[in-house]
């Protein structure tokens, strides 16, 4: 796009600052999605699974907005016969778990409190929302770029020729 082109019409720069961001900003986001989730499948492939049961919610407030999620602390027993207690990293409201409720855990044996709940949530929230998000604002930015395109190419064929 020509810098003429873009002074002709006062926003324009801006504009194209705003659908260039999203584009590529939600391909980085999109990418960290990826990243998450490569993460997490190598997570599973490596752990080994048990049971374990939420010992107790812990309240997260967020101050900004002053609201309370809860994430679960749970505890298992490892293979090499040792309790170890975790705290999810993932919390929500309302809570996703209850205090006393068994749960599936996944787990590394050679670092046991690299464990995680086996749940959707827990394992693959990060990735999904970071991709959702990314892919979205990828498509803003490609779609606005596109308009763009198509609205400069209308302008330059309505142009008279001397």
């Amino acid at each position: 796009m020509k810098i003429s082109s873009l002074l002709a019409r006062p926003f324009a720069l801006w504009e194209l600052a705003f659908a260039k961001g999203a584009l590529y900003g939600g391909c980085c986001l999109f990418l960290v999605g990826i990243g998450f989730g490569v993460y997490t499948r190598i997570f599973i492939a490596q752990s080994i699974a048990t049971t374990g049961k939420v010992i107790r919610l812990e309240a997260q407030t967020d101050s900004e907005n002053h609201t309370v999620n809860y994430a679960p602390v749970f505890s298992f027993v490892a293979e090499d016969g040792k309790n170890y207690t975790v705290h999810a990293s993932a919390a929500s409201n309302p809570p996703e778990f209850e205090e006393g409720q068994g749960v599936n855990v996944r787990y590394i044996p050679s670092n046991p409190m690299r464990a995680s709940i086996d749940s959707g949530t827990q394992l693959w929230l990060n990735s999904l929302v970071f991709g959702v998000v990314g892919a979205v604002f990828a498509l803003i930015g490609y779609l606005l770029l596109r308009h763009m395109q198509r609205h400069r190419n209308r302008v330059v064929q309505d142009v008279p020729i001397s």
